[in-house]
C-alpha cells in the first residue's frame, strides 16, 4: 500500500502535540464543540420536524434514506422545543408507552442466498427513562422476496410496553439469517441488553432538555449518533461472520414527540442497507402526560379541510396563548405559571426560539397581540389591574417602554387588540378598582 501515499490516521491537533504531553481527555472535551459542528451536517443523522410529521410528512426524507444506504446505519432524533422551565418531579408524570412492529415491506432483497429470497428477522433494544425492556428478536420470515409485505404475528409484535416519563429510545436492526447456532442468538440478545443498560442514555436526555435550537440540538444528535456508531463497531467485532446485519437505526423520542406519535399512531421507518426494508411501527401506548396548562398547536394548509395532529410546545401557560404572524415569523405570547411572567417566542423555519420575558410584565390574563403597520403590539392586564401596552419593531429582542393606557382605571378582564385604517385599538373592561360595585364599562384606546 506504500505506493498509494500516506494516510492521515490522526488529525494534526493530535499529532502536533509532543509525545511526552499526549492528547488528554480534557483536550478532547475542549475540541468537542468544533467536532460536533463539523459532524452535525451528516446526512444519515436527522432531527425531525415535529410540525411536519404531525401534518402527515414522513419521518425519513429521501436524502436521509440514501445516506443510510451509503453507510448502513442512521440516527433519528425527534424532539420538541427547548425546555425553558425546570422540569423535575411531578413535571414528568409517568405513563405507559407501547411500541409494536406491524409489518415490513421488502423493497430490495439482501440476496445473500437462494436467488434473491431472504430469511429476515428483526432485533431491537428499547428503553425509557423508567424501564429497560428485554432485548427483542422477531420470528424469522422465510423466503422473503422483493415487493412482498409480511405481517408480524400478534404474539411477536410488541417491542416495548412499560412506563416512561421523559423519553423512549432504542436501536432496531434488520438481519438476513445464515443458519447461525443458538449460541449466536443468546450472545446477540445479551449484547443488546448490555448496551441498553448503559447510563449514556440519561446523559443524552439531560442534553436534550437543556439544548437550544440549531447548534444545541446538533450536539445532542451527535451524542446519539456517536452512541449508534459505537453499537455498530462493537456489534461487528463481536458477531463477525455470522448472520448478516443489513441495516441498523437508532431512535430517540422525547415526550413531545410521543404525543405526536400517539395522535398519528402508525409510522414507516426505512432501513436502507444491504437490502432495503420499510418497517411499519405503531405507537399503541397511552398519551404522554403533561402538567396542567401545557401548550400545543395545530396547523392547516390553505384550502385544506383537515388540521394536523397537535404538536406540544413544551411550555406551560396559566392562560390561553396569543398567536400572530408578523415579519415572516409566527409569534406566541403566554403567561408562565408560578411568577405569572408574560413570555414571548417566535418560530422561524419551524424552529421556536427560547421564550423571553416581555419587559417585566406579569399577568393573570391572556395577552392581547396584533401585528399592524410594521409593528407588533402587545397589551396585558397587570397583576394590579393596570392596562399596559408595549411594541416591538421587528428586530432584536427589546420591546418598547411600557405605556399605561387607562390612567387610574383598572381592569380584571383580558384586553384584546385589533388594527383598522391607520389605528391600533386596545379594548378592555374597566371599573372602579376601589369601589364595592362590579359595574363597569368597555373602553378602547387607539394609537395612530
Amino acid at each position: 500500500m506504500s505506493d498509494l501515499g500516506e494516510v492521515a490516521v490522526l488529525p494534526k491537533v493530535v499529532t502536533d502535540k509532543p509525545v511526552s504531553q499526549g492528547f488528554t481527555v480534557a483536550d478532547l472535551k475542549a475540541h468537542m464543540p468544533r467536532i460536533r459542528a463539523q459532524n452535525a451536517g451528516r446526512a444519515n443523522c436527522a432531527v425531525v420536524d415535529l410540525g411536519a410529521v404531525s401534518a402527515g410528512a414522513s419521518m425519513d426524507s429521501p436524502g436521509f434514506e440514501a445516506a443510510v444506504g451509503d453507510v448502513g446505519f442512521g440516527t433519528t432524533v425527534v424532539v420538541g422545543p427547548p425546555q425553558v422551565e425546570a422540569d423535575t418531579g411531578p413535571e414528568y408524570p409517568a405513563y405507559n408507552a407501547k411500541f409494536q412492529f406491524e409489518s415490513f415491506t421488502c423493497r430490495r432483497a439482501v440476496g445473500d442466498q437462494w436467488g434473491g429470497r431472504d430469511e429476515i428477522y428483526w432485533t431491537a433494544g428499547v428503553r425509557s427513562d423508567k424501564h429497560v425492556a428485554s432485548a427483542y428478536k422477531s420470528l424469522e420470515f422465510g423466503a422473503v422476496k422483493e415487493g412482498q409485505t409480511r405481517a408480524f404475528a400478534s404474539v411477536d409484535k410488541v417491542v416495548f410496553d412499560a412506563e416512561a416519563a421523559r423519553f423512549v429510545a432504542g436501536t432496531v436492526m434488520v438481519w438476513e439469517a445464515d443458519e447461525s447456532p443458538s449460541a449466536f442468538y443468546r450472545a446477540l440478545m445479551g449484547f443488546i441488553d448490555a448496551w441498553m443498560h448503559k447510563p449514556v442514555w440519561m446523559e443524552i436526555t439531560l442534553g436534550i432538555i437543556t439544548a437550544t435550537p440549531g447548534a444545541g440540538y446538533a450536539g445532542v444528535v451527535m451524542d446519539v449518533m456517536d452512541y449508534a456508531f459505537r453499537i455498530t463497531v462493537d456489534l461487528n467485532e463481536a458477531f463477525r461472520n455470522d448472520d448478516d446485519l443489513s441495516c441498523q437505526r437508532t431512535f430517540f423520542f422525547d415526550r413531545n414527540a410521543l404525543v405526536t406519535m400517539y395522535n398519528k399512531r402508525d409510522f414507516d421507518w426505512d432501513f436502507n442497507g444491504d437490502g432495503r426494508h420499510t418497517l411499519r411501527v405503531k405507537y399503541a401506548g397511552e398519551r404522554p402526560v403533561f402538567p396542567t396548562g401545557a401548550l400545543k398547536y395545530l396547523t392547516v394548509d390553505d384550502g385544506a379541510t383537515a388540521w394536523s395532529a397537535p404538536v406540544s410546545l413544551g411550555w406551560r401557560s396559566a392562560s390561553p396563548a396569543s398567536l400572530v404572524s408578523f415579519g415572516g415569523k409566527l409569534h406566541c405570547m403566554y403567561v408562565r405559571p408560578g411568577d405569572r411572567a408574560v413570555m414571548w417566542s417566535s418560530m422561524t423555519n419551524g424552529v421556536w426560539a427560547p421564550p423571553q420575558r416581555v419587559n417585566s410584565w406579569s399577568s393573570d390574563f391572556v395577552p392581547g397581540l396584533v401585528a399592524y403597520k410594521g409593528r407588533l403590539y402587545a397589551t396585558v392586564i397587570a397583576l394590579n389591574g393596570d392596562v399596559l401596552l408595549s411594541t416591538w419593531a421587528g428586530s432584536g429582542t427589546a420591546w418598547s417602554t411600557t405605556t399605561p393606557l387607562a390612567g387610574t382605571a383598572k381592569s380584571d378582564r383580558a384586553a384584546s387588540m385589533s388594527g383598522k385604517d391607520d389605528y391600533v385599538y386596545a379594548t378592555y373592561f374597566t371599573y372602579n378598582w376601589q369601589g364595592s360595585g362590579r359595574g363597569g364599562q368597555i373602553l378602547y384606546s387607539s394609537d395612530g
